[in-house]
């Protein structure tokens, strides 16, 4: 069994930005997984916060907090198991061939993660829906 720490080749902010195919994460206790759907719902929120005040003022001190502070620290304290889910979604969507490719790495990533992906849809709505 390869470990991605094997594979680290250099500073990156997360050893599994370089995902190993062959790597299998530890099963998740349910503890951990409801702390990474939290975490990722809680991270769409900020998203959508940080968004808002880049649209307002370009590279403002709030949106620079939100992603250092608030997204980059959530996505830090996720299990083992979704580190290595983005990095395996961010490989294929560099490695997609076009547009079709793309939402191929889309459609899988959905497959494999629905908790994770309806906390990040469900994050990216509530700052619209409360604002409506």
């Amino acid at each position: 069994m390869a470990n991605p720490f094997d594979q680290f080749d250099g500073p990156r902010a997360n050893p599994f930005d370089q995902f190993d195919p062959g790597y299998k994460p530890p099963s998740r206790s349910l503890g951990a997984v409801l702390n990474d759907t939290v975490i990722e719902a809680g991270n769409a929120v900020a998203g959508a916060v940080g968004s808002a005040a880049n649209f307002v003022a370009p590279g403002n001190r709030v949106s620079q907090f939100i992603d250092q502070n608030i997204v980059k620290a959530g996505e830090a304290a996720q299990s083992d198991a979704v580190k290595a889910e983005k990095a395996r979604f961010n490989q294929e969507v560099q490695g997609a061939d076009g547009v079709m490719g793309e939402l191929g790495a889309v459609a899988g990533y959905i497959a494999r993660n629905p908790l994770l992906t309806a906390a990040q849809a469900a994050g990216s709505f509530a700052v619209p829906g409360a604002a409506v």
